[in-house]
Parts: structure tokens; sequence; C-alpha cells
């Protein structure tokens, strides 16, 4: 089984969201851990890693299979997130 692992800049991420979307996140959080392939992948800048939908915000992530580890890199509102990570 995966562990969970996060950036400081998803830390970040998570302060930052409204109470209620909190709750969502660590329930997607539960889920990738039972599922690390769940999300989709991504494209071009972003390739290699993948991305898991919660509403309208993301959880972008980066597999480690060799470690066996869910690397959490940032989560947000889909209108920024992906401009972060690039």
């Amino acid at each position: 089984m995966y562990r969970i692992e996060f950036t400081e800049a998803a830390r970040q991420g998570i302060i930052h969201l409204p109470p209620e979307i909190k709750q969502s996140v660590k329930e997607g959080l539960r889920f990738l851990h039972q599922d690390p392939h769940a999300g989709e992948p991504l494209k071009r800048e972003l390739e290699g890693k993948r991305k898991f939908r919660i509403g309208r915000y993301r959880i972008i992530y980066q597999l480690e299979p060799v470690r066996k580890v869910i690397l959490i890199l940032a989560m947000g509102h889909r209108r920024n997130i992906y401009l972060q990570k690039k």
C-alpha cells in the first residue's frame, strides 16, 4: 500500500481551503490512499503527474512506485492550480 506525503506547497494549499472543501479533500485523500491510480494523468508540461477532482478543486500529485509514495504536490481551485505547477 502507498503512503501519502505532502510538499510544503500542498500543506499551504490545504491551510487556505474553505472548511467545507477541507473535509472533501480528506475524503479524496482516503480514496487515493486506497487507489493511487484513481486520478487522471496530466499532459504536456505536467506529464508524469496526476489530478484528482473534488468539485471545482484539484489535488495534483505524483506517484513514486519505488518508494510506494503518493506525493501531493498542490491543492487548490482548478482556475489557479495548473498555473502554480508549471
